[in-house]
């Protein structure tokens, strides 16, 4: 008898215990914070430095050293502005960072230090592209709206404030024709653009930001066609790519008015023109890929680079040295059709090539899926701007060493 009341209180006790520590575990199991941290996502890519030890590998250079935030503190009203485009305006001695907003239209301007400021105050929501320049009466835009399946192109003149001033100003606006395509002078003051006409050939102007001084310099029966504006008198001039199209690239001498084939029969053809339209770098399509090469005009002589991008992703800084936006692997593909159509999407690297030295280096080795284009360079700031395909926000990356 005295050993089952023994049993009997052993069993109890265990049970005791057992209840208690269910209540115990419970409880501090919703006590206890989550092991999961969130970390906002940065404005600017953190990306891997110069410096530190340098890996040669042939005509490549792979700079190594510590990872770092390259960038400025998060802004969260810029990190969520999705962008139609930047660019670099020239005004007096200054070369200024300017950029649009898609959503509202506004213009904005940075500072060297990438703060930011607005300079218009009237919304025109739903802006695809923009154009950026200046004149005498002050900032100049061309704007592209697309509402309700139509597209509507405005004329956009905006006062240029004093220094001491921080109030926006109003962005006046003219309705406009729909031009095939459009660039920017060097000097920020001059447009070029293709008119389709009647008959369903295109017109190549050039003129003033007002359109009234409008200038005919070349037509062609065709309108598939891409403009650029390297040099002061040169436009350069390329069928719109395909991979299955074999295109050809013109420049055209603004001053005696003559056109030269540059390159033809290429499929798939992009290109860049250096700022002197000396050298080019242009993409090729491959089966399932492209290739990047490099173009010398005064020696007829081609080069295959070592490294494969689009010239879409590249901006020039001088007559040898570009950036290039280069992806980690480029996916199988239709190129650039289906980079343009966001069928493939790359996750890129910056790259510095020295076409002169014939190098290549990493600048900077992102982390995360950066997808780059609408490079952009601000040599006085010292910055070089991009956005990301995926949503238009805006990445900058330091060239200070």
């Amino acid at each position: 008898m005295k050993k089952i009341i023994i049993t009997i209180l052993v069993i109890a006790i265990i049970v005791s215990l057992g209840i208690i520590g269910y209540f115990v575990y419970n409880q501090n199991k919703t006590t206890l914070p989550p092991t999961t941290m969130t970390t906002p996502s940065p404005l600017f890519p953190i990306a891997s430095t110069t410096g530190g030890e340098i890996i040669n590998t042939g005509s490549t250079t792979i700079s190594g050293g510590p990872s770092s935030a390259m960038g400025v503190p998060n802004r969260p009203e810029l990190s969520q502005m999705s962008i139609a485009n930047i660019g670099t305006v020239v005004v007096g001695k200054n070369l200024i960072t300017i950029f649009v907003e898609k959503g509202t239209g506004n213009l904005y301007s940075l500072d060297n230090q990438n703060n930011m400021a607005r300079l218009s105050n009237t919304t025109l929501p739903g802006i695809g592209e923009a154009y950026l320049g200046s004149d005498t009466s002050g900032w100049r835009s061309i704007l592209k709206q697309e509402k309700n399946g139509q597209i509507s192109t405005y004329l956009g003149q905006l006062k240029m404030n004093s220094a001491s001033s921080t109030e926006p100003s109003e962005l006046k606006t003219t309705n406009w024709i729909n031009p095939l395509s459009l660039a920017v002078s060097p000097g920020s003051s001059k447009v070029a653009y293709l008119e389709q006409q009647k008959d369903g050939s295109a017109n190549l102007y050039t003129s003033d930001w007002s359109i009234k001084s409008s200038k005919k310099v070349w037509s062609s029966p065709l309108t598939e066609w891409s403009i650029a504006w390297p040099k002061d008198n040169i436009l350069t001039i390329t069928n719109k790519a395909s991979f299955d199209y074999p295109g050809s690239s013109y420049s055209l001498n603004l001053t005696t008015g003559l056109s030269k084939k540059v390159l033809s029969d290429i499929n798939g053809l992009t290109v860049k023109s250096s700022p002197d339209n000396q050298r080019l770098v242009y993409s090729k399509s491959l089966l399932g890929g492209v290739s990047l090469y490099q173009y010398d005009l005064a020696t007829g002589t081609t080069r295959l680079l070592d490294l494969n991008t689009l010239p879409d992703k590249c901006v020039w800084v001088d007559n040898d040295i570009i950036y290039c936006a280069v992806p980690k692997k480029i996916p199988s593909g239709n190129y650039p059709d289906d980079w343009y159509r966001g069928k493939k999407v790359f996750a890129d690297d910056i790259w510095r090539l020295d076409l002169k030295q014939k190098t290549n280096t990493l600048v900077y080795s992102l982390k995360g899926n950066y997808d780059l284009n609408n490079l952009i360079i601000n040599k006085q700031a010292g910055w070089l701007y991009a956005l990301n395909k995926a949503d238009n926000t805006l990445q900058a990356f330091s060239l200070k060493p």
